[in-house]
């Protein structure tokens, strides 16, 4: 006597899940660096934020990172990178998915230096712009 074979069905549910919508992120976000003798820090054209801080003269104590320097951006800010800024009517934007254009591919600080990002969309531009005293 054979057995049955058992039949699986799934039901799609139609309320709504708790996942934010899937948003198309253009093209893959770069990391822009700014070295000085004190630091490295990252910076990812993803949102223009600060993604990696390491300081070059301390080495770290973290299990698994003894042999790198101090990384004083949590690993789960680097892996999602989040910004905002406020428009002129008080409301505020999320520029977690623009596309940044950096001022410089990497930046050296001997004196003192800067570094911008301009992103457009939707008929707003944002300039965010870093500086880097000596």
């Amino acid at each position: 006597m054979t057995q049955p074979r058992r039949r699986e069905t799934t039901v799609a549910s139609t309320r709504p899940t708790a996942q934010p919508p899937n948003r198309p992120t253009g093209e893959p976000a770069d990391t822009v660096w700014v070295t000085s003798p004190l630091y490295r820090l990252g910076f990812s054209t993803r949102g223009g934020v600060l993604v990696s801080a390491q300081l070059l003269q301390y080495q770290s104590f973290a299990s698994g990172d003894s042999a790198q320097r101090v990384q004083l951006v949590p690993i789960e800010r680097r892996s999602s990178p989040t910004s905002s800024c406020r428009r002129g009517g008080g409301d505020t934007v999320s520029l977690a998915d623009w596309s940044f254009r950096p001022s410089a591919s990497s930046v050296t600080v001997r004196d003192s230096a800067t570094l911008s990002f301009d992103a457009d969309q939707g008929g707003a531009r944002v300039t965010i712009e870093y500086r880097f005293p000596s």
